[in-house]
C-alpha cells in the first residue's frame, strides 16, 4: 500500500511510448505514442511503465536521486532522465552530476552520462540533430550534449540559475526560465550558442499595454479625465468585444500537479465554453486503486497523501 501510494503522489512526468518513428514535423519535445506510458517518479526514484489499458504497472528502474525531467529521441527507442540530486531548488545539498540513459524497449537502465563539474541537471531538451540541452541551476550553465559520445560538447553561461527549458521547433533558440535571483527568461542563440536576450529583465520603462483601446482597458486615471476612456471601459466591461472562433488549453505546473484552463470560442464576445482542469479533482480519481485492499480507517491517511483542497473538487 505505502508503495502504491509513492507512486501516485510522486507522479510527476507522463510519456506515451511509440514503436514507430515520428513524422518530421512532430515536435520531438512533446512525444506520443501507442504502446504504454512512462512515468518519472521524482520521490520514489523510479522510472515506472504502466498499461494504458488497465493501469496496471508493467516494469520499473530503480533510478538516482530525484530523477527529473526526460526526453525521448525521435525514433522512441531511448530516454534521456536528469538525476536532480536528493533536494529542491535552493535547499540541494547533494546535488546530482548525471543524466541517465534509460532503454525504453528493453525498459532497462543501460548508462549514464557525467556532467562534472556541473551539477544539478534540471531541465532538458533535445534537437533534430540529436543533441540534448540540460540546464544545471546550480552550475548557472546549460550544457549541449552528444549523447551518443555521451560527453558534452559545449557549455553555455547562462547567469541565472536555470529551471525549465524549451526549444523552438525549428531548432533556432532555447528559452530557459531563471528561479528568483533573476527576473528574466534567457534567449539563447543556437547557432552561437550565446545569450541574444533576456526578456522582462531588459524591458525599457514606458507603457507594457497596447494601444488598442477597443479590447484593452484604460488605466484608471484616465477614466477620471478622458470620456472616451469612459466609454470603452463601458463596453469592455458590459459587452466585451469578439474573439475569434476556436478553442485553446493552456496548462501551468502548479503545486500540486496541472492546473489548465480550457476556453471555447464561437465568435461572439462571451466564452461558449470554459472548463478549469484542476489537479485535486484529477488527484482524487486514484483514490480506488490507492485503497484497493485497504482498512475503511486507512482512506483518512490516504486522502490526506493526496493533499486535496476539497473546494477545488467540489464544484
Amino acid at each position: 500500500m505505502a508503495n502504491m501510494i509513492t507512486q501516485f503522489r510522486n507522479l510527476a512526468l507522463v510519456v506515451c511510448l511509440a514503436g514507430a518513428l515520428v513524422a518530421a514535423k512532430v515536435d520531438l519535445n512533446n512525444p506520443t505514442g501507442k504502446t504504454g506510458v512512462m512515468m518519472v517518479d521524482k520521490l520514489g526514484a523510479h522510472v515506472r511503465f504502466f498499461d494504458p489499458a488497465t493501469w496496471k504497472e508493467t516494469a520499473n528502474i530503480e533510478m538516482g536521486v530525484n530523477p527529473h525531467d526526460f526526453v525521448v529521441t525521435a525514433d522512441h527507442k531511448t530516454a534521456y532522465i536528469p538525476i536532480y540530486g536528493d533536494g529542491v531548488y535552493g535547499k540541494n545539498p547533494h546535488p546530482g552530476h548525471e543524466v541517465a540513459i534509460v532503454d525504453l524497449a528493453a525498459k532497462k537502465l543501460v548508462g549514464t552520462i557525467d556532467i562534472s563539474p556541473n551539477v544539478a541537471p534540471h531541465g532538458i531538451q533535445i534537437d533534430a540533430a540529436g543533441l540534448i540541452y540540460v540546464t544545471c541551476d546550480i552550475s548557472r550553465k546549460v550544457l549541449v550534449i552528444d549523447p551518443k559520445a555521451r560527453k558534452i560538447v559545449d557549455t553555455i553561461d547562462n547567469e541565472g540559475t536555470g529551471h525549465w527549458i524549451g526549444i523552438l521547433p525549428d531548432g533556432s533558440k532555447l528559452y530557459v526560465t531563471n528561479k528568483k535571483d533573476k527576473p528574466y527568461v534567457s534567449v539563447i542563440d543556437l547557432k552561437s550558442h550565446k545569450i541574444v536576450a533576456q526578456a522582462l529583465g531588459r524591458l525599457k520603462p514606458g507603457p507594457v499595454k497596447a494601444d488598442a483601446p477597443k479590447v484593452v482597458l484604460p488605466d484608471r486615471e484616465a477614466m477620471k479625465t478622458h470620456m472616451d476612456a469612459l466609454i470603452h471601459h463601458f463596453l469592455i466591461v458590459a459587452e466585451g468585444f469578439d474573439v475569434p472562433a476556436g478553442e485553446v488549453y493552456h496548462p501551468i505546473e502548479a503545486s500540486k500537479g496541472e492546473l489548465g484552463v480550457y476556453v471555447k470560442s464561437d465568435g461572439g464576445p462571451k466564452p461558449a465554453r470554459v472548463h478549469f482542469r484542476g489537479p485535486s479533482f484529477v488527484n482524487l480519481s486514484a483514490l480506488p486503486h490507492m485503497s484497493e485492499g485497504a482498512m475503511v480507517a486507512d482512506i483518512v491517511a490516504i486522502i490526506g497523501s493526496l493533499d486535496i483542497v476539497l473546494g477545488e473538487i467540489d464544484r
